[in-house]
C-alpha cells in the first residue's frame, strides 16, 4: 500500500487503496476457485490512474492478474474519495474514463478473501 501511495499520490482525504475487488457475488463454483487460492501470493502491475475532482473519487487501473475469476468490469484499486463518496463510485468513474497511462508499477500481495 505505501508504496502505490508513494507512486501516485493521494487526491482525497478518505485514503483505501488496500484491495482489489475481483468478484463483488461470487456463484458457488467461484467460491471454491477461491478458497484453492487462499493465502497464494499474487503480483500485479498498477497502469492507469482516473480522478475526477467533481466525482470526488481517485482510482487505478491494475492487469496481469490472470484467471482470478474476475467479474468486475474494471478491475481497480480505489484509491482515495472525498468527504461522505463511497469507494463503489470508482466503477461509475472507471465506466467514463479509461485514466491517464502511468508508469507501471509491479505490486505483489496474498490472496486474502473478504465476506460480506
Amino acid at each position: 500500500r505505501e508504496k502505490l501511495l508513494k507512486h501516485v499520490g493521494t487526491r482525497h482525504e478518505n485514503v483505501h487503496a488496500g484491495h482489489i475487488t475481483l468478484n463483488f457475488r461470487p456463484t458457488d463454483e467461484d467460491e471454491k476457485h477461491f478458497d484453492s487460492l487462499e493465502g497464494k501470493p499474487i503480483a500485479f502491475d498498477v497502469t492507469h490512474h482516473a480522478h475526477d475532482p467533481n466525482m470526488g473519487v481517485q482510482a487505478v487501473r491494475v492487469s496481469g492478474l490472470g484467471d482470478w475469476h474476475q467479474k468486475q468490469p474494471h478491475t481497480h484499486i480505489t484509491f482515495s474519495t472525498a468527504h461522505k463518496v463511497k469507494p463503489v463510485k470508482s466503477n461509475e468513474l472507471l465506466s467514463n474514463i479509461e485514466g491517464d497511462k502511468i508508469k507501471p508499477l509491479k505490486l505483489n500481495g496474498t490472496f486474502t478473501r473478504i465476506k460480506k
